[in-house]
């Protein structure tokens, strides 16, 4: 048994290696897949023609950068679907210039001094020696062979580029548009830069190729351009690391628009979507929590007037009266000993008829209110006129504001008239 796992483990294994390989020569077809094999190839001379020049002038201790060559050799060989060029060659890019950077200064340095040269100066001058397009080899360990070596940066740098492009764009674009031509802008600026780069090689080797007398004569000069040619190098490879576009996420996340009561999302189209919903802070929760009560309250109360009244069962209940204030105030009736709440006191207090206002906004001044109760009866009341406001009945229209004393400060008062601002823009 536990040898026909392994060999079906092993049958799958191969099958999809097989499929991977055969999706790969296919992807070949295309210019993409075209251009993933071009950049491999040209890494990987790139890579072993710079060793063996750091090994031979320089020293056996440069082989440390395949520390970082090889697995990045690996990363560009696996990543080979058009799909993750977006996501990959940026990584490519920014390893490829650090470690370029470092090299560049070791040949700079190093390398590019102890070169032979079989060329004359007054050549070189005229651009049949030292040539950056590779007209001339004098031998495989000349500087011409380096400055070509050179050269293939830009050339992997334009391949990454152009894989990169169509998993951005989406595809490839046949009308010019402003993203398109800063893609390839920044191209053609990095490409002339890195040629700028290896043209400044010359300079490690300047005496040979400039008069006697203009060495004699300029010699701290010509020491000093040799002294700061090597940082400029170093900083401007290190940053081009940053000059490869690259699309971090596959969706951009939008801010959602949230409804003014802070319970709902809006949607662009359907301007509501219920699918998410909002936390409220402890106060708007606690007016809430009253509104559902105060609502259900109101139902009850309305479904009892049709009804004759059941008998009420006997309750008891102790000998205590909550004094309202003022001497000679009444009393109220007694409280039941039962587990009470803020919503529940509210049903304590009678009902008030909304003072119904005309259309011009003008009216009788409203009637004196009656003295308010203890402070459990007054927050009572403040959650039920917050209640009245937020849920009102949706059958019969927009409640109508209950003119009663609240203990609610200024803030939470204008975060109410928000809310009914808001859910009466929902009804209409």
């Amino acid at each position: 048994m536990w040898q026909r796992r392994r060999l079906s483990r092993c049958k799958g294994g191969l099958k999809y290696a097989v499929d991977a390989a055969f999706d790969w020569f296919r992807s070949l077809l295309s210019p993409q897949g075209f251009a993933h094999v071009l950049a491999l190839g040209v890494f990987l001379v790139q890579m072993v023609s710079i060793d063996v020049f750091l090994v031979r002038y320089s020293s056996s201790l440069s082989l440390v950068t395949l520390i970082v060559d090889i697995p990045l050799f690996i990363h560009l060989a696996w990543f080979w679907r058009e799909e993750s060029a977006y996501r990959a060659a940026p990584v490519q890019w920014f390893l490829y210039s650090w470690m370029q950077a470092a090299k560049v200064v070791v040949l700079f340095c190093r390398v590019m001094p102890r070169l032979p040269n079989n060329v004359d100066g007054e050549a070189v001058l005229r651009g049949e020696g030292f040539s950056i397009d590779g007209t001339w080899f004098g031998s495989l360990n000349s500087p011409s062979m380096l400055a070509n070596i050179l050269l293939l940066t830009p050339v992997f740098y334009a391949l990454l580029m152009f894989r990169s492009s169509k998993a951005i764009f989406g595809s490839v674009s046949k009308r010019v548009t402003v993203d398109l031509i800063m893609h390839y802008d920044m191209l053609w600026h990095v490409a002339i830069d890195m040629v700028d780069q290896v043209d400044m090689f010359y300079y490690a080797r300047l005496p040979e190729w400039v008069g006697k007398e203009i060495v004699e004569n300029n010699r701290k000069g010509i020491v000093l351009i040799q002294t700061v040619v090597p940082f400029l190098l170093f900083m401007s490879i290190v940053l081009q690391a940053q000059s490869f576009p690259g699309v971090v996420r596959d969706t951009w996340t939008i801010p959602a628009l949230w409804d003014a009561d802070g319970a709902e999302p809006l949607d662009a189209a359907t301007r509501r979507s219920p699918s998410k919903k909002r936390s409220l802070p402890p106060e708007h929760r606690q007016l809430a929590s009253g509104s559902e009560g105060y609502a259900s309250q109101q139902r009850a109360s309305t479904d009892s007037r049709t009804q004759p009244p059941a008998p009420a069962s006997p309750v008891p209940v102790a000998d205590t009266r909550i004094p309202i204030t003022g001497s000679d105030a009444p009393y109220l009736p007694p409280l039941p000993h039962v587990k009470t709440s803020v919503s529940s006191l509210s049903s304590l207090r009678p009902p008030v008829e909304p003072l119904k206002l005309p259309e011009d906004g003008q009216g009788p001044p409203p009637p004196p209110l009656p003295p308010l109760a203890t402070q459990a009866q007054r927050t009572g009341q403040a959650v039920t006129f917050a209640a009245s406001i937020v849920s009102g009945d949706r059958h019969t229209g927009p409640p109508a504001v209950t003119h009663v004393r609240t203990s609610l400060n200024a803030g939470e008062r204008e975060q109410i008239s928000n809310l009914e601002r808001a859910r009466r823009r929902r009804v209409q």
